[in-house]
């Protein structure tokens, strides 16, 4: 029976668990755990405290269990303090039972170290992670933004890692103090701050930019390496550098690729290490036209100009990264070379351009179109044309005109008329000297692509050569105003009426006319009908090549 009361004694002794100092209002809370009352003979706890120079005395009795502290006011904070507690009583109800002696806790938790801050890997939360605080007496780590330099907190726990992001947005220098259960702090840690990533991608050079802040936080950084992915499959390590490198060129890659990177970088001989965030780069492959057609090379020639200057046209079905065309000429296909460029527009599916230091009139050029890439490389190359150029010296009299998808549909010899042209002669092979008939005039030879699969054809147009046959002339000497042989005319072939001229003289040496030779003489003088006589005429005609001739004689005027 007295075995079992002394079990209960036993596990009733009290234990005070602190005694914390509020330095504000110098007051001491005494804490305690409350003991097990089976057999229910509690009647009060008793608090007896003591400075370094005194002895114990009672400071109070509490009568009821669930009381578990005790605030005691002391008036000088330089005394040293300590305190017991007792129980009346145990199970025998005679028996009191003593606490150990307690002083005031005044001894701060250690202050320890940030392990890292790391990027995780699968949320990209920023999370802090620390040892235990070797302190007995760890109640929680507080966790703090220090980005002021004062450390504004951000969260506790009682774990040893925190998610940063969690608490708070955006990168930033951590900080931690262990706080104990008489919320006494221990100093802050050193400011910790993960390594943060960028890329860039320059698609010409077909390189990767990455740039880095380093870790801020460890004494040093013993390494840090590269890790990779390839279109979302899994990270393997490729390239280590020394703790000093912030930056680094990839280019083990082609466009198309999607690549993701972070940098993880190591201290304690790698038993700590702290990863960036993740950056990813998607690269795509240059969009290639399916279609460049060059389409048209044509001669743009008239009476009035100098030269013939040659007009190319090309036609494409996507300009998505097409930035320019190149433009190449040559006498010959081996010798073509550039000789402009001409922007892309990006709703613009139909160019054109000319070559306005050539010379239409003197030979046939070839021309081809490149599309370019915004690097200057070439995405697709058009089929070759070639202009028509028309020389009846030869008794091949033009060039074929080459290179059409589906070719010639009909090659046309065609005369202007003066203010149209028209087709005297077409066939599907280009003419010889043979068929073509020198009278005077112009002419030129167009070429008509056959219908191709883009639904659409051209026309080309060689160089115009015009022909006149040498000077020749008849004068009307007989006139009757009554008849339809009413005037004085000079006719003929060859003749610029523009330069030629004649003057009419009655027989008294009178001048009653002069007009160039296009305009005719109705045997009148001021509008009035001259007299019936002999009249004298005089000449002067000038050929369409220069040549001259004057001539003279008499003219019947009969009624």
């Amino acid at each position: 029976m007295f075995s079992g009361f002394f079990s209960v004694a036993i596990n009733n002794t009290p234990k005070i668990l602190r005694a914390c100092l509020n330095f504000t209002d110098s007051t001491v809370t005494i804490s305690w755990k409350a003991p097990m009352d089976n057999c229910g003979s509690f009647t009060k706890y008793s608090l007896y405290g003591k400075t370094d120079a005194s002895i114990f005395q009672k400071l109070d009795d509490i009568p009821q269990l669930s009381i578990t502290e005790y605030p005691h006011k002391i008036t000088n904070l330089s005394e040293r303090w300590e305190y017991f507690l007792t129980i009346d009583f145990l199970c025998d109800g005679t028996t009191t039972s003593y606490s150990d002696t307690i002083s005031i806790d005044l001894t701060y938790p250690a202050t320890i170290e940030l392990d890292s801050t790391s990027y995780d890997f699968t949320t990209q939360k920023i999370i802090a992670g620390w040892p235990i605080n070797p302190s007995s007496d760890t109640r929680n780590y507080e966790i703090y933004d220090y980005t002021s330099g004062d450390g504004d907190s951000i969260g506790s726990t009682t774990n040893t890692y925190f998610t940063v992001s969690d608490a708070r947005t955006g990168r930033f220098p951590v900080v931690i103090s262990t706080i104990d259960s008489c919320s006494l702090s221990s100093l802050l840690s050193t400011p910790h701050t993960p390594a943060y990533l960028n890329a860039t991608i320059d698609t010409c050079l077909k390189e990767i930019t990455l740039s880095w802040s380093k870790y801020a936080g460890w004494n040093n950084i013993d390494s840090q390496s590269l890790y990779i992915s390839f279109d979302g499959n899994s990270y393997f390590k490729d390239t280590t550098f020394s703790g000093s490198l912030t930056n680094f060129v990839f280019s083990n890659f082609q466009l198309g690729d999607t690549l993701s990177f972070f940098v993880r970088s190591y201290t304690r001989n790698g038993q700590v290490t702290s990863s960036s965030n993740v950056t990813t780069i998607e690269t795509r492959q240059f969009v290639v036209p399916q279609l460049l057609y060059l389409s048209l090379a044509t001669v743009l020639d008239d009476f009035s100009g100098d030269r013939a200057i040659p007009k190319i046209q090309w036609h494409t079905d996507n300009t998505k990264d097409v930035k320019a065309y190149s433009l190449e000429e040559g006498l010959t296909i081996p010798n073509l070379i550039e000789i402009s460029t001409i922007p892309a527009q990006n709703t613009t599916l139909d160019y054109y351009s000319m070559s306005p230091n050539r010379d239409g009139r003197v030979a046939p050029y070839y021309y081809r179109v490149s599309a370019l890439d915004k690097c200057n490389d070439t995405l697709l190359t058009s089929n070759i044309g070639r202009t028509i150029h028309f020389d009846i010296s030869t008794e091949n009299i033009h060039n074929e005109y080459v290179n059409w998808e589906k070719g010639v549909e009909q090659y046309y010899l065609e005369k202007h008329d003066g203010s149209t042209w028209n087709t005297i002669s077409s066939q599907p092979k280009p003419f010889q000297i043979q068929q073509f008939s020198d009278s005077s005039g112009c002419y030129r030879i167009s070429a008509s692509e056959d219908t191709n699969s883009y639904g659409f054809s051209s026309k080309s147009h060689s160089n115009i050569i015009c022909l006149e046959k040498p000077l020749s002339f008849e004068i009307t000497t007989g006139l009757n105003p009554d008849s339809n042989n009413n005037r004085f005319r000079v006719i003929g072939v060859g003749i610029d009426h523009t330069l030629s001229s004649y003057v009419i003289y009655n027989r008294w040496g009178q001048k009653i006319a002069e007009n160039n030779t296009g305009t005719p003489w109705y045997a009148d003088y001021q509008g009035t009908p001259v007299s019936p006589g002999v009249y004298i005429y005089i000449v002067n005609v000038v050929g369409l090549k220069g040549e001259k001739k004057s001539t003279k004689g008499i003219i019947n005027v009969l009624k």
